[in-house]
């Protein structure tokens, strides 16, 4: 393992890219704006190298660039942040008391936000946030043509509106047929969802044709749900619910054929945007690509996804859902690898053990030991509700299925036998767990103050304190950045 020795204000950040499904993508000049559900915001070169530091808000729901100057807005489960991109300082923005933004879309100067509560809310540069308009039903998607924005909710409500929030034209549709939106310049709206074909035909996926003035004009299936669509000149650019891409004419007159088809994202796509003709693709694997040219940006898997270690901090178990790895942290190697499906979390069978504890996806506990880890030393369960986290707390450990630190979900068990205990509130307090944070997992308990990153399931990176230690496939991707940005 190499050893980096951090000073006092300097950070660790590996520039993989995001560790979740990308929610938002947006362009300023030469740099590629994306956030998504890990909750960071990626503010990156065409080169795929962020530019600062990524920002961490809470799970971000939607991303607009505020019209004309180096901002973007972006949208979380919790709050609504105004971000510099020069400095990519965040700075959340006032008026929301809560409420959550879910779509925007630039209309003039103007960025529209439509909420959780129904409310339309217009930030500016110049002024503060403000409500424009109250409806009824949450809203669920948007998109502009620049000068007027296209709005759904989750009631089937299409609206088109200006920048103040004033109505052009109402349309109601089936609550599934408006799940995505996009909008032509020629002031045609389009929607897309599922819907079910007359005749009682399968489920199959539906876009709407709206003109001007919101007539339907024309219902177009497809063979799966849309997942997202955005217009490129004469075409929609619609992602299906298995990932496929297709562009199809705006026309809506002719049948999906091979010949339409633009690739694949296996992960499922969750992200659609054209900037100055340009599609840019985000999928729920974290990736961010553009159609063409082709340009893909950086989106590095840990290859794991749950976490732990023992109290001494020398050996650490993930567990990627098909095997289970030990791995020794003094020289980052592989100490021993299971291959055991099903497994949905990981921990040390209490402080002082090296034996495992596992939870599988139907809510089994297992303890495991011995020099290989395969003997099944003991069990427990099926737990309802199903674990998604093991921890461990002196020599007990504690299954969570809510939130960590939280009673409601937290389960306490006999290391030994896995029999059943009566969780307190220190345990509550002290259990040591490693959660995840965008690509690293953060320590918490006796474990604090430890952060633990894997590279495409191969490579490590360890960070105690200001101190780093690292595998040297890790070494690409790990940058140094203090409270005026990186340092390389």
């Amino acid at each position: 393992m190499d050893v980096i020795e951090l000073v006092a204000g300097q950070d660790l950040i590996l520039d993989v890219g995001h560790s979740g499904e990308v929610t938002g993508i947006g362009r300023y000049d030469e740099l590629v704006i994306s956030g998504g559900d890990d909750g960071y915001v990626f503010i990156r070169g065409m080169d795929g190298r962020s530019v600062v530091p990524p920002v961490h808000l809470p799970s971000v729901t939607c991303l607009v660039v505020v019209p004309g100057i180096d901002i973007v807005v972006a949208g979380t489960a919790q709050e609504t942040a105004g971000i510099d991109l020069e400095t990519g300082f965040a700075s959340p923005l006032a008026g929301f008391g809560g409420v959550v933004a879910v779509a925007g879309a630039a209309v003039g100067e103007h960025v529209l936000l439509g909420c959780s509560d129904g409310s339309l809310r217009s930030v500016s540069a110049d002024d503060d946030p403000a409500i424009v308009a109250q409806h009824t039903a949450p809203v669920h998607a948007m998109a502009s043509d620049g000068r007027l924005a296209a709005v759904t909710h989750d009631d089937g409500t299409v609206l088109l509106v200006d920048a103040t929030g004033a109505v052009r034209w109402r349309t109601e549709l089936h609550p599934h047929e408006v799940h995505r939106v996009a909008m032509a310049a020629d002031g045609t709206v389009y929607v897309g969802g599922s819907g079910v074909p007359s005749g009682g035909a399968e489920l199959s996926g539906v876009i709407v044709q709206l003109d001007a003035v919101g007539v339907v004009q024309a219902r177009y299936l497809t063979p799966g749900w849309i997942d997202a669509l955005t217009v490129r000149g004469d075409d929609l650019v619609v992602a299906l619910s298995d990932g496929n891409l297709y562009a199809v004419p705006r026309t809506l007159d002719v049948d999906l054929d091979p010949s339409m088809h633009l690739g694949r994202r296996r992960s499922g796509v969750t992200a659609l945007t054209t900037v100055n003709g340009e599609v840019w693709v985000g999928a729920r694997d974290g990736s961010v690509d553009r159609l063409d040219p082709v340009l893909e940006l950086p989106a590095i898997p840990s290859g794991v996804f749950a976490l732990s270690l023992t109290s001494d901090e020398r050996r650490a178990v993930t567990t990627d859902g098909a095997r289970v790895v030990v791995w020794d942290l003094t020289t980052g190697e592989e100490r021993v690898a299971l291959d055991v499906p099903g497994v949905r979390a990981v921990t040390f069978a209490g402080e002082d053990s090296e034996d495992l504890v596992l939870a599988f996806l139907d809510g089994r506990l297992e303890r495991r030991g011995g020099a290989d880890q395969m003997s099944v030393l003991a069990t427990a369960g099926p737990l309802e509700p199903r674990p998604h986290t093991l921890g461990w707390v002196g020599p007990f450990v504690m299954a969570i299925a809510g939130e960590v630190g939280e009673a409601d979900g937290s389960l306490l068990f006999e290391a030994d036998d896995l029999s059943a205990l009566t969780a307190t509130e220190a345990a509550l307090v002290d259990v040591s767990v490693m959660e995840r944070v965008g690509s690293l997992f953060a320590g918490r308990g006796e474990l604090a103050g430890t952060d633990v990153g894997i590279v495409a399931g191969t490579d490590m990176v360890v960070k105690r304190g200001t101190l780093v230690t690292l595998t040297a496939g890790a070494r690409r991707w790990l940058r140094v950045a203090d409270d005026t940005g990186f340092l390389d």
